[in-house]
């Protein structure tokens, strides 16, 4: 698998959060959500989660029951990424929402935010593209190995 590097390149604070949603950071409790989401789980992610959840940045969107509707985490080599909203919330601009503000966050901390996406998500692309993420014609390729995707 390989994909596009993109690196924000400025950064647009014009989106705005629904009424029925709040942002909130990822809790352990939301592990098991994120995992059972991501396309890509396997028997370490759980733990891989976990460990995102607990030491980096993420953000997640919750309903007004407190429920995790949609989250990005900052993966432990800094990229950012694993967005996912929730199949019946899509449409609200809670991806957008979620990109500027994780981003938001990397900036307060001196960090330059930068994505690895695959080709094939194009719609991911895009949304990264509309947030003010550019191309840098950098690929990253994972290789599948004995202990997983390294």
């Amino acid at each position: 698998m390989d994909g596009p590097s993109l690196r924000l390149s400025w950064l647009n604070l014009l989106v705005f959060l629904p009424s029925g949603y709040h942002e909130s950071q990822l809790k352990m409790t939301d592990a098991a959500v994120v995992v059972s989401n991501w396309k890509y789980s396997d028997s370490g992610t759980q733990k891989y989660i976990e460990f995102m959840i607990d030491n980096l940045a993420t953000i997640c969107i919750r309903d007004d029951n407190g429920v995790p509707v949609g989250w990005m985490l900052q993966y432990p080599f800094l990229s950012i990424g694993m967005l996912h909203v929730l199949e019946t919330h899509r449409g609200h601009g809670l991806g957008k929402y979620m990109i500027q503000n994780l981003s938001k966050q990397l900036v307060d901390k001196g960090e330059t935010p930068y994505v690895y996406i695959m080709p094939e998500n194009k719609q991911s692309v895009k949304i990264h593209e509309q947030c003010g993420y550019k191309n840098t014609g950098i690929k990253l390729m994972w290789l599948p190995t004995v202990s997983g995707w390294n």
